[in-house]
């Protein structure tokens, strides 16, 4: 019988060759646009911004909370007498006033308060979608404060206008608050 067989010699594994990783299904955009992160941050940014800015174009004040305006839309190209609004603002109807923000190109946002029961020689443009009004008396009101050097009740040529945005928001007008401000003017 010959000799035993050598005794078995153990071997450590061998180890797997390493395999470089694989390569992404796509490149990455180096194009130097922001991640989207940072676009969606800079949006809700800017939204903040106009969600700021059309809470405070609202008229505020006592009239505030009271009650629901019959109409609210969007007006611009505001005047009062040789003075022009260089801002647009909402513009709420109520049953006997309008509230909206008149921004004096000098001075500040002014809250103007129309009555309609104050207005005088009403007339709507639809071409020019504008309504405007004149006011006969001083009234004693603030109104005068603010516009005591470019509104003068006398003269003929002087007047307020609000202008709508849209065709629909001076039709709406004419349909729900055109005739309860010709009402109120006539008493």
């Amino acid at each position: 019988r010959g000799p035993p067989p050598p005794p078995p010699v153990w071997e450590a594994p061998k180890k797997p060759e390493r395999k470089p990783p694989p390569k992404p299904l796509f490149e990455p955009r180096k194009s130097g646009r922001p991640s989207l992160s940072d676009q969606l941050a800079s949006l809700s940014s800017k939204t903040e911004a106009v969600t700021k800015g059309i809470k405070q174009s609202l008229v505020k004040g006592e009239d505030l909370g009271k009650e629901t305006a019959a109409l609210l839309c969007n007006g611009d190209r505001f005047v009062v007498g040789r003075v022009e609004g260089t801002f647009a603002s909402p513009v709420q109807f109520f049953q006997d006033r309008a509230l909206y923000a008149f921004i004096h190109p000098t001075q500040e946002r002014i809250e103007m308060k129309m009555m309609f029961k104050h207005m005088s020689d009403i007339e709507v443009n639809d071409t020019k979608m504008t309504f405007r009004f004149r006011i006969r008396k001083p009234l004693g009101t603030s109104f005068w404060q603010w516009f005591k050097e470019d509104y003068d009740p006398q003269n003929a040529s002087h007047f307020l206008q609000i202008g709508f945005v849209t065709k629909k928001d001076l039709s709406t007008f004419k349909a729900k608050s055109l005739p309860l401000i010709r009402q109120s003017a006539a008493s």
